[in-house]
């Protein structure tokens, strides 16, 4: 696929360039996606129903995935780029490492309550999350826990950590309760909680920091996306989307795409939602995310397959 660096500029132009299945039986909840940081790879994770890990080769022709993997409840997943593995967690609470060429375990362990994870900037550490309010930074190659974050009472949601390693962050709060949500922070050198950010959201269940900014961004519902200013952990903006299960930067930061029942591309400094789109499948919401090399965006469509857009 040849497709244009997108940015404010193009993106208006976006087209769906090809879609990787196979698709049906209805997928209920919709798909978590994510690029391996060479772009060259892309792993989903079915968020409820029969699970089905997945990934596909994205050089390879026709669209079947080049291994499929079946377990019973799955959280979150990722691609290690060039090591050609699958990060995974599945319930209950485990972390799970699988070769990219033929779907088989390579080892896995257990993390009470663990449900997503985030990959740094350079691959090499994970942030693990927990349901039950645990946060873990994780050494891939090593592959044991470097040290256990300060533990949140209420429920912990996506986390990301920070471009320059410095921070890591995830929305707390118990959902759809009349309690507080916030967005905490936590020192990755020591572990310790360094402070909370009161979120005006019932829950908060996306984040990502911009590339090359001190900002972060915030999803919930039921279409907010909260900018928050990380050097004086204050919000500084708001903006909306069609969806808020995800958001992702382009590389260079100028683009925010953010997916759900369909996905946004905004121009992020001004603001503006450039492209939208949704099919009539309202009773799925899946992840819109954009590749690290800026050229394709995947959102996860209502029929099971992933559809992958672009600027020709």
């Amino acid at each position: 696929m040849n497709s244009q660096v997108l940015s404010p500029r193009n993106a208006e132009r976006l087209v769906q360039l090809r879609s990787l299945g196979p698709g049906g039986p209805p997928w209920p909840r919709g798909q978590k996606l994510r690029f391996s940081m060479d772009s060259q790879w892309l792993v989903s994770i079915r968020i409820s129903g029969p699970e089905r890990l997945r990934w596909w080769r994205l050089s390879a022709e026709g669209p079947f995935p080049v291994a499929s993997v079946p377990f019973d409840r799955g959280g979150d997943a990722v691609m290690l780029a060039g090591a050609e593995r699958v990060l995974s967690t599945s319930s209950p609470g485990l972390l799970q490492e699988w070769a990219a060429g033929d779907g088989s375990l390579l080892r896995e362990s257990s993390l009470k309550g663990l449900a997503g994870l985030s990959l740094s900037a350079d691959s090499k550490k994970l942030l693990l999350t927990s349901g039950e309010g645990k946060v873990w930074l994780w050494d891939v190659a090593r592959w044991q826990a470097v040290r256990e974050l300060e533990a949140s009472p209420l429920q912990i949601y996506e986390g990301a950590l920070s471009p320059d390693g410095r921070w890591a962050v995830a929305g707390a709060g118990n959902r759809y309760v009349d309690e507080p949500v916030t967005l905490r922070v936590w020192d990755v050198e020591t572990g310790a909680l360094h402070r909370e950010v009161p979120l005006p959201l019932p829950c908060a269940w996306s984040v990502a920091f911009h590339p090359t900014q001190p900002l972060v961004v915030v999803g919930g519902p039921p279409n907010e996306l909260l900018v928050v200013d990380t050097t004086r952990w204050e919000q500084v903006r708001h903006l909306e989307s069609v969806g808020t299960d995800s958001v992702s930067f382009s590389p260079d930061g100028g683009l925010l795409v953010a997916g759900g029942t369909g996905f946004s591309v905004l121009d992020f400094h001004r603001g503006q939602v450039i492209y939208q789109h949704t099919d009539e499948e309202d009773e799925q919401s899946s992840h819109a995310v954009m590749s690290p090399d800026g050229r394709l965006l995947a959102w996860g469509q209502g029929d099971g397959t992933v559809g992958l857009w672009g600027v020709e």
